[in-house]
């Protein structure tokens, strides 16, 4: 008995500590309740909830305030009107919903009432009873309206932008930051010859440009020092770009690339992310080809230029911005008479050769430095031109002097004294028209009657794209046509049959003008004349204008334009001007949509306009006319104007002469501006005033108007005056002092303070005087405002002395109220404590009574065995004493004490079997009850601690035709508290024993190791099963459908606990009528630490 009462001590300890963490749990479980409504209060998402028939039934906060904007309480989502969304998607969310499955992100619209669309995405999942039917849907959603349309800008965006690289006549490539090629437009492939399909994704960009491994320019920006990458392969030829910040250029010649030798020249750049880290680089390409080979072929016309000025019978000499002689020749030496020595360190200064010169009376006779200064000035502003030079010597040279761009100018100095002055002259004006004709900014072409090129400028090049090489004296006209012809700049057909055609027009020498828009954007004028020599034709000259610029700048004129057209509209502004010489004004056309004409002819045009002016405002407008005509007086007025079948119209008119700056008068300008709704503006601002006097005066609550400094009442309503001063002249312009409303002036000096510190009062209240002497207590509630720098206070002064009255009752009455209430909870609270200990007391009689039967049923099996050993010893004690009797007697045989010994050994076989079973019955009752009442942890296997529960429970089963089929696998330990699983068994199998089954039932303990961190045990029956109204409440405490037969309704009740809260599991039960009941039972492997369930 004592161990008896041990183990019911140990279990109610058990039970005590178990209601404790049923407190703890459920105080976590409003905790978590309190964040939840914390969430639904202040974050952007909401939780929404539907009925079984996937109709809205909640949706947090938003439903109950009635402004939900995703959903309408009562409908479905695929029944919503407002939806917008696919059909096809709708259908299939549909379709998801009725199979009971999850979603997540499921995005739909809603028609707003402004016609707009906003857009939303829900989350949801399906929730079932415990019994396994599904109940509806839960879920969160939240609005994406702003997300979508800042993603779809920014998709358009790099839509644009990949499609503007990707089409880009410049070649251009990306790489990532690992090196990959993630652009190669169309332009690379063209130059490169290499497709783009061919390089997105790789690592290799540098198998487009090189014949082996080596980083491009814009892998030497992704290293850390890109410079210095870029200078060890590219050498003096790279350089940091002057433009763009943390950008490298750099030239390259490659040979064979795409059919041909190519000059590059690359400019790469970093990508940076928002954060300034760098992504990425891209790389632009040039082909500098033509320009190379324009500079080879320069250098080589350089250098045969340096050897015909060297052997040129003329001297020359080159003398820059700076005056100084920085190249001459050895004539120029020879005709100058000049020492070398002077020329032993160029550059040599104009100034100390000018000095020279003066010395020696190269000059003639006077002040050597005066000429010196005369000659320098001279220089500074020295033109194109010749002059001839007499020297002492008697030679004569002719001296050609050019201005050099960026400064400086060119000197040809001819000894022209043995030459005729003809060929000096014709030799001077061919220099100077070929000057002219290459520092013209036309291009200019010049063929002969043959059609071949005779003389050409370098700016014909740069308008017509015409390569270098192809001018040069004698080209053809068809191999000059032929380039542009190939290149698609006249159009589809057939480039010869295009060339043929244009050589046809031009031997017919006829003039020609026409404009041409090239492929690159640009608009060239092209103007040609024959060239008639003698009578004959002799040839033609062509100029070529860019007038990209010219008719750029018409087009914004012409948009200007339009853009001051409406804005004139839109403000109802019209402008007009009426220059002197003018037969008509010149007027926009909301001017004449405001005067309500079509135009204004030359004839009539004031006469018409005045007919628009009323009669009555007629005469005005023509005075304030002839006073702007004939003074100059600015006009300025408002006119009404009628239209037939509309309203007269305000038209505000101003204008102001125009005069030159002599002070003649060259016209006069101005604007008109429909005022009309600007009139009946101030109409309703003067009715609204009316009407706002109106109401203060007629209001019902007693208003003021005072001057806070010095308490002078400026204004004051009716209902003011009927309870401070029913007379009129009595109170407006006084004081509230001498009024006498004061009680107390301290309140007064209150009030004002107050209003200085926050600019208004509300609800201050203070006791005052009516007119009949009487006190009343008023709550006077205003707001400072200023007027004309006057600071005054317009404030109510409410009459509160009724409520003050019926104010104190109340409280007087809430005062009683306080202590009924206080008496009425402490009984309730008393009540209340008395039933939470009577529910701790079933729930022990509930244990003790599972551990009564256990050990009713354990004594039970022990009886037998032990009986069998009882009978057993008897039988052995009786043989032993007859054994000795005749052991006494002296008559002991040999088949006597043979037969004693067989029969003492199979008493003791019986006596061993017996006792052992005994034996086994007892450790299996003790590991039970030692695990039940410590509740301690240990490792143990699942399937032996289930048998050790079935075998204590086999007396009870014995007495009934039911099975116990225990089905789980071989070695599933678990970590955890064997006590409340072997008392969950047990309730569990008892629970199917009494309510189940009629007759014989099967019970099947099913477990089987998944591998995963938890494992999962179902014990089921074969029974009745249990209805609808049974399943719901089958964990709820004290529910049973045994009242009255011995049933307390804590056994589930009991179970359910355990699981959740010692073991941290989770139980889920499903049954239906006929069909018998599972209990399915989800437990960790290792159990969470006492004092933290997990949930």
């Amino acid at each position: 008995m004592s161990g008896l009462l041990v183990l019911s001590l140990s279990l109610l300890a058990a039970l005590v500590y178990s209601l404790f963490l049923i407190h703890g749990l459920r105080r976590r479980l409003a905790y978590q309740a309190s964040r939840l409504a914390t969430f639904e209060q202040f974050s952007g998402d909401w939780i929404w909830q539907q009925d079984a028939q996937f109709r809205f039934i909640d949706a947090g906060p938003a439903t109950a305030a009635g402004d939900d904007p995703a959903i309408d309480i009562g409908q479905t989502r695929w029944h919503d009107a407002a939806a917008q969304i696919d059909p096809a998607a709708m259908a299939e969310h549909r379709q998801q919903c009725e199979r009971h499955l999850p979603f997540r992100d499921f995005q739909y619209g809603r028609h707003q009432a402004d016609g707009s669309v906003r857009w939303f995405v829900a989350s949801g999942y399906p929730v079932f009873d415990d019994h396994g039917e599904f109940r509806g849907y839960r879920g969160l959603a939240r609005e994406e309206t702003g997300r979508l349309k800042t993603e779809r800008a920014l998709r358009r965006s790099e839509q644009h932008l990949a499609a503007i690289a990707a089409g880009s006549p410049v070649p251009m490539f990306a790489l990532d930051d690992c090196g990959r090629v993630i652009l190669w437009n169309r332009g690379c492939e063209v130059v490169l010859g290499v497709r783009a399909d061919e390089m997105i994704g790789r690592r290799d960009a540098w198998r487009a440009f090189y014949g082996e491994a080596r980083p491009v320019l814009a892998g030497c920006v992704l290293a850390p020092d890109p410079l210095a990458a870029a200078a060890s392969l590219y050498g003096a030829a790279v350089r940091p770009s002057e433009s763009i910040p943390g950008a490298l250029e750099a030239e390259g010649f490659f040979p064979r690339m795409a059919g041909r030798d190519r000059w590059l020249a690359f400019v790469a750049a970093p990508m940076l992310d928002d954060d300034g880290k760098v992504i990425g680089a891209i790389e632009t390409l040039q082909d500098i080809t033509e320009r190379k080979l324009a500079e080879q072929q320069l250098e080589q016309r350089n250098a045969t230029l340096r050897a015909l000025i060297d052997n040129m019978p003329s001297g020359i000499s080159l003398v820059n911005g700076e005056l100084e002689l920085v190249a001459w020749n050895q004539r120029f030496l020879e005709l100058v008479d000049l020492p070398a020595s002077l020329f032993e360190h160029p550059p040599v200064r104009l100034e100390d050769l000018y000095r020279f010169n003066a010395r020696r009376g190269e000059y003639g006779e006077g002040d050597a430095e005066a000429k010196v200064a005369e000659l320098l000035a001279r220089a500074e502003q020295i033109g194109s031109g010749s002059r001839e030079h007499q020297r002492p010597s008697g030679t004569t040279l002719e001296i050609h002097t050019a201005p050099m761009n960026g400064g400086g100018f060119v000197s040809i100095y001819t000894d022209i004294t043995a030459r005729k002055t003809a060929e000096a002259a014709q030799r001077l004006q061919s220099a100077y028209l070929e000057a002219v004709i290459d520092h013209l900014p036309q291009g200019i072409s010049v063929f002969d009657h043959e059609l071949r090129l005779k003389h050409w400028n370098a700016r014909l090049s740069e308008i017509c794209d015409l390569p270098l090489e192809a001018l040069f004296t004698d080209a053809r006209f068809e191999d000059l046509v032929r380039i542009p012809a190939l290149r698609g700049e006249y159009g589809p057909g057939d480039p010869d049959e295009q060339v043929r055609e244009r050589r046809e027009l031009a031997l017919r020498f006829e003039p020609h003008n026409f404009e041409r828009a090239r492929p690159n954007g640009k608009a060239h004028l092209v103007e040609g004349r024959p060239m008639v020599v003698d009578g004959r034709v002799a040839g033609f000259v062509t100029t070529y204008t860019d007038i990209t610029e010219r008719r750029r700048n018409e087009r914004l004129v012409e948009r200007q334009r339009a853009e001051l057209e409406a804005a004139q509209c839109t403000a109802h502004i019209g402008s007009w001007r009426w220059a002197v010489a003018a037969a008509r004004p010149e007027c926009s056309a909301e001017m004449l949509r405001l005067l309500g004409l079509d135009e204004i002819g030359p004839l009539d045009a004031f006469r018409r306009l005045l007919r628009r002016i009323l009669p009555a405002d007629r005469r005005s407008l023509v005075a304030a006319i002839r006073a702007l005509t004939a003074g100059g007086k600015r006009l300025d007025g408002v006119w009404r104007i009628g239209r037939p079948g509309r309203e007269q119209v305000f038209l505000r008119l101003i204008a102001n002469v125009e005069r030159h700056r002599d002070g003649r008068v060259l016209g006069y300008s101005g604007i008109a501006q429909d005022v009309t709704e600007l009139r009946k503006a101030e109409d309703a601002l003067r009715a609204s005033g009316e009407m706002l006097k109106t109401i203060f005066e007629q209001g019902p609550v007693p208003l003021a108007l005072v001057r806070i400094d010095s308490e002078v009442l400026l204004m004051a309503n009716r209902a003011w005056r009927q309870l401070f001063a029913p007379e009129q002249g009595m109170v407006v312009g006084h004081t509230l002092g001498s009024i006498g409303i004061w009680r107390d002036r301290e309140r007064w000096l209150a009030l004002r303070e107050q209003l200085r510190v926050g600019d208004d009062i509300a609800d201050f209240e203070a006791a005052l005087t009516r007119h009949d002497g009487s006190e009343v207590i008023c709550e006077i509630s205003g707001r400072a405002v200023e007027v004309e720098g006057d600071a005054l206070m317009l404030a109510s002064f409410v009459d509160v002395t009724e409520e003050r009255r019926i104010r104190a009752e109340i409280e007087a009455l809430n005062a009683s109220l306080e202590q009924r209430v206080s008496a009425r909870t402490a009984e309730l609270r008393s009540a209340n404590d008395h039933l939470a200990q009577a529910m701790r007391q079933l729930v022990q009689a509930e244990k003790m009574a599972s551990l009564g039967g256990l050990v009713a049923g354990i004594a039970h099996e022990l009886n037998t065995p032990l009986g069998n050993a009882t009978t057993v010893a008897s039988a052995l004690r009786e043989r032993v004493g007859r054994f000795g009797a005749e052991a006494a007697s002296g008559r002991m045989r040999r088949s006597a004490l043979e037969e004693f010994v067989s029969g003492c050994d199979e008493a003791t076989t019986l006596l061993e079997r017996n006792v052992d079973r005994a034996a086994r019955q007892v450790a299996h009752f003790k590991q039970v009850a030692v695990d039940q009442a410590s509740e301690r942890r240990r490792r143990f296997d699942l399937r032996t601690t289930v048998e050790e529960v079935v075998s204590a429970l086999s007396p009870q089963l014995r007495h009934t035709g039911h099975q116990v089929r225990i089905e789980i696998g071989e070695n599933i330990e678990l970590d955890s508290f064997p006590g409340p699983l072997e008392q969950i068994v047990t309730n569990l199998v008892e629970n199917a024993l009494i309510h189940a089954f009629e007759g014989d039932g099967v019970i099947r303990i099913v477990a089987a190791d998944g591998g995963g961190p938890a494992i999962s045990i179902e014990i089921s029956d074969d029974g009745r099963g249990m209805s609808e109204e049974v399943r719901d409440h089958a964990f709820d405490p004290f529910y049973t459908t045994r009242l009255g037969k011995g049933g307390s309704g804590l056994g589930l009740y009991i179970v359910f606990n355990l699981v959740t809260s010692v073991l941290g599991g989770s139980i889920a039960l499903a049954s239906e009528p006929g069909k018998g009941t599972c209990f399915r039972i989800d437990l960790p492997r290792i159990a969470p630490d006492a004092g933290q369930p997990e949930t």
